[in-house]
């Protein structure tokens, strides 16, 4: 039987399982290995995962919560349909948080974060030179999550992060957000500059603009992949 989850998946025993199949079970579904209607089947994670069927039920309820699968009575647990109206939320939700979280990223983000920014700018240069998608991915995961969390809003970083999976996997399934990378490291090192200067009018600016153009590209991303997966007669 192939593999559920990524190659080479294991579990450390010594940690807490549940939380662990989460992050594997979680990470396949967002990443793609695991496509919209796929099953999830227990008995299947068991075998690979050499484990009780206990932390998988408990991880598959958890990401059942936050819409990452369906399960249905009767029928099975599959992974949940990608839904272009909840991306659509979603993306809505970020920029309003991650918004209003900047003014105070811009005064919190300490000077060894504030290099940290422009490192992964030029960073985002390279990979859209090597035309790298899964590494700008990676690195605009790890840019966000800095600026969202150098303020110690424990609740507002949560918030954000919760809207991440349904983007990812909007990601995943359409080139749209990487047909601009170029663009997109630009976004980056505007912002990184701006946040570097402690300029905030120019840091909202920077922001804004690459979230509008984030929700556009894949607006248009997303048409063309449910268009692509329809029936055809």
């Amino acid at each position: 039987m192939a593999p559920v989850l990524a190659p080479g998946a294991s579990i450390d025993r010594a940690r807490p399982l549940m939380a662990q199949v989460y992050s594997l079970l979680r990470a396949a579904i967002v990443g793609g290995r695991l496509a919209p209607g796929a099953p999830v089947v227990e008995r299947a994670l068991t075998a690979e995962l050499g484990i009780s069927r206990t932390p998988i039920r408990e991880a598959i309820m958890r990401l059942r919560d936050e819409g990452l699968i369906a399960v249905w009575p009767h029928s099975g647990t599959f992974v949940a349909p990608i839904d272009a109206d909840t991306v659509e939320e979603c993306l809505l939700v970020r920029e309003a948080l991650e918004l209003a979280v900047l003014p105070a990223a811009v005064e919190a983000l300490a000077e060894p974060e504030l290099a940290r920014l422009l490192a992964i700018a030029r960073e985002m240069h390279g990979a859209a030179t090597a035309s790298s998608p899964e590494t700008m991915a990676r690195l605009e995961r790890e840019f966000h999550r800095i600026v969202c969390t150098a303020p110690r809003l424990a609740r507002a970083a949560t918030m954000i992060a919760t809207t991440e999976a349904q983007i990812d996997r909007a990601r995943a399934v359409c080139l749209a957000a990487d047909s601009r990378p170029d663009q997109v490291a630009a976004e980056h090192l505007w912002l990184a500059t701006a946040l570097a200067e402690r300029d905030r009018a120019q840091a909202e600016a920077a922001l804004r603009a690459h979230l509008r153009a984030t929700r556009d590209a894949l607006r248009v991303g997303l048409a063309a992949w449910a268009e692509a997966a329809r029936p055809r007669a």
